[in-house]
């Protein structure tokens, strides 16, 4: 699914060591439901890592974005269980 959103914030830039010494940048987007009644009341994040924060370092609080929301299902190897869970994609600027 595809949604349009609002920024409602915008952390601040962090930087992250992977388990093999690589460092990283993250920002995590925070994005609300633009339309509640089409899309009803939700509130989430989006992280955006290296590249993607310079594609997108001109995304500024109350700009709309599109994010694509994907529902997924995983294994969990110790129990045999599955669990749900969502990716969430900032596709970029909306175009409404």
């Amino acid at each position: 699914m595809i949604a349009v959103c609002e920024i409602t914030g915008i952390e601040p830039i962090q930087e992250i060591t992977f388990s093999d010494n690589t460092q990283h940048r993250l920002v995590q987007v925070w994005v609300k439901s633009s339309d509640e009644e089409l899309q009803g009341r939700w509130r989430t994040f989006v992280k955006l890592w290296d590249n993607d924060i310079n594609k997108n370092e001109g995304m500024r609080v109350g700009d709309a974005v599109s994010v694509r929301i994907i529902p997924t299902t995983r294994e969990i190897k110790r129990t045999g269980g599955y669990t749900q869970s969502v990716i969430v994609e900032l596709i970029g600027i909306a175009h409404v």
